[in-house]
C-alpha cells in the first residue's frame, strides 16, 4: 500500500466523519449532560456499536496482542477480568443509567459521592478514573501509531500516527461531545 493512498484514505475518512460529526451537533446541548451523555438520548444499539468500536480497536489489535505475546497465558487473566467487567455492566448498567437519569448524574463519581454523601469518595473515584484512563488512552493512541507505521513500512512514523490520532480525538470531542464520537 502506498503512502499517498493511505493519506488519501485518511483524508476521505476525515471528510466523511467530520460531516457526520457536524450533523450530530444539530439540536440543543446546553448542559454537561448534553455534551457528555448526548442528552441521555443514545439508544442501546448506538451505545453497543460505540462500545464495540472501542473494544475492538487499537487496544485489542495492538495492546492485547502485545500483552499476550509478552505474557503468554497470563493474558488470559486480563481477558477473564475484562469479561467479568462486561458481564457486570450488562447486569448493573441499566440500574446505573436509571439512577443517573433520576438524579441528573453525569459521571460515576457524582453518583458515588452522592450515594455515600462524601466529596472525598467522589474525588477518589475521579482520580482513580483519570489514572486508569492514562494507560488505556496511551494504548489506543500508540496502536494507531504502530498500525500506520506498520502498513506504510515506516513512511508514516509512529509519532505522526500518535499525534494524528490525538488531534482527531480531541477535534471530534470538541465538535459535539459524545454525539460526534458515537
Amino acid at each position: 500500500m502506498t503512502e499517498s493512498l493511505i493519506w488519501w484514505s485518511i483524508a476521505i475518512y476525515l471528510l466523511i466523519a467530520i460531516g457526520i460529526a457536524i450533523m450530530s451537533r444539530q439540536g440543543p446541548s446546553e448542559s454537561m449532560s448534553g455534551y457528555f451523555l448526548g442528552n441521555r438520548q443514545m439508544n442501546g444499539f448506538v451505545s453497543a456499536l460505540s462500545y464495540s468500536a472501542t473494544t475492538y480497536s487499537a487496544f485489542m489489535m495492538v495492546g492485547l496482542a502485545g500483552l499476550t505475546y509478552a505474557g503468554g497465558v497470563g493474558a488470559l487473566g486480563f481477558e477473564i477480568i475484562y469479561f467479568a467487567g462486561v458481564s457486570l455492566v450488562a447486569i448493573f448498567g441499566p440500574k446505573f443509567w436509571a439512577v443517573g437519569k433520576k438524579f441528573g448524574f453525569v459521571t460515576p463519581s457524582e453518583m458515588l459521592g452522592h450515594r455515600y454523601n462524601s466529596k472525598h469518595v467522589a474525588m477518589a473515584v475521579s482520580i482513580a478514573s483519570c489514572i486508569f484512563l492514562i494507560p488505556y488512552s496511551a494504548v489506543q493512541l500508540a496502536g494507531v501509531g504502530y498500525l500506520l507505521q506498520g502498513i506504510t513500512d515506516g513512511a508514516i512514523t509512529f509519532t505522526t500516527g500518535v499525534v494524528l490520532a490525538t488531534v482527531i480525538a480531541i477535534f471530534f470531542s470538541y465538535i459535539a461531545g459524545i454525539r460526534s464520537v458515537m
